[in-house]
């Protein structure tokens, strides 16, 4: 299986999550899930949503931190 990009994943829960906001209801009104259940199932989800944001956050900024690194100004002084 290929790696899949941060990005992506993050764009896949979110579209899972507004097709879960049309679908649950329905299904509630229905009687085929309980409301808790519904609940549960978002909660979940934006749980592994709000996981993944801090994950990209955690990753643009060790990049930021390694960029920096390597900028001119750094490796100048590192030299003398």
């Amino acid at each position: 299986m290929d790696v899949v990009s941060l990005d992506n994943q993050i764009s896949c829960v979110r579209r899972e999550l507004s097709l879960r906001r049309r679908v649950y209801p329905r299904l509630i009104q229905n009687k085929q899930m309980t409301q808790a259940w519904a609940d549960f199932q978002m909660d979940c989800m934006e749980g592994v949503l709000k996981t993944l944001e801090q994950l990209h956050h955690t990753q643009e900024q060790t990049e930021l931190f390694e960029d920096a690194g390597k900028a001119p100004y750094a490796t100048e002084h590192e030299s003398s």
